[in-house]
């Protein structure tokens, strides 16, 4: 998710996402680990979006 993307949510939106993201992020590491995950970019991009909607959130 772009940072734009993020900058239309408002403070509760942000602090959902969150939280669906770094839940969405513990799936996705134990994915890995079992060798279930084909795509290990997405870790990437879900730490990403986190730190953006934390940014937001911090700032909004």
């Amino acid at each position: 998710m772009k940072y734009a993307e993020v900058k239309q949510k408002t403070k509760a939106e942000a602090h959902t996402l969150i939280a669906e993201s770094r839940e969405a992020l513990r799936k996705a590491r134990f994915s890995v680990g079992q060798k279930q995950l084909k795509n290990v970019r997405t870790i990437r991009m879900l730490k990403k979006t986190i730190a953006r909607a934390l940014t937001h959130a911090l700032h909004a």
